[in-house]
Formats: C-alpha cells, structure tokens, sequence
C-alpha cells in the first residue's frame, strides 16, 4: 500500500519500493522557517521527466529554458526547476503556454513541482487493466519453434491469468 497526500505523490512513492514494498511520505507536507518540507525533499531529486503529468515536450521547453540550448541529452531535476530564478507560475505559464498548451498550465505545472495534485485518486479495481508476460528469444528461424514458444508463452499467461483473477483465499471462489 501507499500513503500520500496527493495521487501524484502516491504514484512516486509507490515507485520506491515496487512491486511488494510499503512506503509511507511523513509529515511535516509543509516546509517552515527551520525544515524543508519531507514532499520537497523527495520530489527534489526526481528527474523532471520522472514526474507524472510532466511530457517530453514540458521537459524539453524546461530543460531549454533553464539550462539553454545545449540542453539535449542533459538531465534536470525538480529542485533545477523549482529553485530557478525567478520561478513563479506565471514564468511557467510563459515558458509552456502558447498555442495548443493547456489552459492554466503554469499553474498546474507550478503545482506538481510542489506535489500538489487535486486529480481524484480512484478506487482500485477488483480486475487488473493489464496483466503482461515478457520474455526473450533466441533465433525463432522455424514455424514448428515459434509454435513450441507460443504453446509455453500461452500456458504461462493462463496460469498468470487465474493467479491474477481467481483468488482462492475469496470465498466464493469454487
């Protein structure tokens, strides 16, 4: 499980420790005159295209504007963003506005950078979304090879499917 104060940081921390792992943001949510707030903290040393909410195209017209041109391949992180001179929404509004922006994206930018999120958290279903088997192959030069892989890659997800689906601890599993 994952406890936050917003979707967005919750989606973070439940990062830190994946799959299995619990990992809880503690207080103090806010910074004061003598501690630095524990969200800044951990937001701080994100990389900017780390953060949920935040594109390659916002990264890009970040890194350019706070780094300059020669920005290609470089990273930034949160802090470079946040602690940029100057900073403000309406620098952010000027800096990702513009024709085919969101409206209001200074600020909702301004908010993320300060993991406050007001999207709603929803429930979690009961079924997953996606349920996915990776593997590798070698050279599958023969339809009779590609047959034999499907056979196992198809029995595997089966049994992952009833594993994911069928919880045998529900009691009205049969």
């Amino acid at each position: 499980g994952v406890n936050s104060t917003s979707k967005l940081l919750a989606k973070l921390v439940g990062k830190v420790h994946k799959p299995n792992g619990q990992t809880t943001l503690l207080p103090p949510y806010t910074a004061t005159e003598n501690n630095t707030s524990n969200v800044f903290q951990f937001l701080d040393d994100h990389e900017i295209r780390k953060i949920p909410g935040i594109g390659s195209r916002i990264a890009e017209k970040l890194k350019s504007h706070i780094i300059g041109k020669e920005s290609v391949g470089e990273k930034i992180t949160v802090k470079d963003v946040r602690q940029f001179s100057g900073m403000s929404p309406s620098l952010l509004e000027r800096i990702l506005g513009g024709p085919g922006s969101v409206k209001g994206i200074g600020m909702r930018m301004w908010n993320i950078l300060h993991g406050v999120d007001s999207s709603e958290v929803l429930e979690g279903r009961d079924v997953p979304t996606q349920i996915s088997i990776e593997d590798s192959y070698g050279r599958l030069d023969t339809l009779e090879s590609v047959r034999r892989e499907l056979v196992v890659l198809s029995r595997s997800l089966i049994r992952r499917v009833r594993t994911d689906l069928l919880d045998m601890s529900d009691d009205t599993a049969p």
